[in-house]
């Protein structure tokens, strides 16, 4: 098996569940890793609701650590958005504590307060 099949594959799926007793319904964003298609497909049918679609997650590099992984609540970044509408690369950290190190490293300006801030 080469290292490329061993690779597993992050899957952003929504799942579309009935919330309390009427008809109303409550969608959610979920990531699955799967090493293939049908590992993909097994997780999916353990799923307790309707699954309303599936694609493949983007996967994102800390400017930082050089940890690699779709984009959660864990992430940040920090750059102007005219270098995101121009193709530019922009600072992306994974935790707060890869914010830390950008800020001490001067990646990001000390007066930034949280990882999301547009320069």
């Amino acid at each position: 098996m080469s290292d490329l099949a061993a690779v597993a594959t992050w899957w952003r799926v929504t799942i579309r569940r009935r919330v309390g007793r009427g008809l109303s319904r409550q969608s959610e964003d979920v990531l699955i890793e799967a090493a293939d298609r049908a590992d993909l497909a097994a997780q999916l049918a353990g799923i307790k609701g309707a699954v309303d679609g599936y694609h493949q997650a983007r996967i994102h590099e800390c400017s930082v650590c050089g940890r690699s992984g779709p984009w959660t609540e864990t992430w940040g970044w920090y750059g102007s958005v005219a270098d995101l509408d121009n193709g530019n690369p922009v600072v992306k950290v994974c935790s707060p504590e890869c914010f830390a190190s950008a800020q001490a490293s001067g990646l990001i300006p000390r007066t930034a307060t949280t990882i999301d801030d547009v320069a």
